[in-house]
């Protein structure tokens, strides 16, 4: 069993390459990011723009803690191993997906797999 993820789950990865849901956090605490990106999106367009959402952890800070939420990094961890390191991040504004789905989601990405 690691640290968030159960021994089904890190199974799950290492023969399918994906591991879903993982929870992260409340509903509460990922309404309150959520707030806090739209509103540095609207304070500064530009840098959330399509073409400048390329490491936007640089840029907002609340993408930064997401970025290293504990959680998240501990579920990493339970995959690959305690030494690892934040190349790059790249956003993808979901709105039109979860409005026809209704789901939230996210995922993070591997240069083996995919963790979703």
């Amino acid at each position: 069993m690691g640290k968030v993820l159960s021994d089904a789950q890190i199974r799950r990865y290492r023969e399918e390459g994906f591991v879903s849901p993982v929870d992260v956090m409340s509903e509460q605490e990922a309404s309150e990011y959520l707030h806090r990106f739209e509103e540095a999106e609207r304070r500064f367009p530009a840098l959330a723009h399509a073409h400048k959402r390329n490491n936007v952890h640089l840029s907002f800070k609340c993408l930064d803690e997401l970025a290293h939420h504990r959680v998240i990094l501990d579920a990493v961890e339970d995959l690959i191993g305690a030494h690892f390191s934040l190349w790059a991040t790249v956003l993808r504004i979901l709105s039109a997906l979860i409005s026809r789905c209704g789901q939230r989601f996210c995922s993070v990405r591997s240069p083996r797999a995919r963790i979703t």
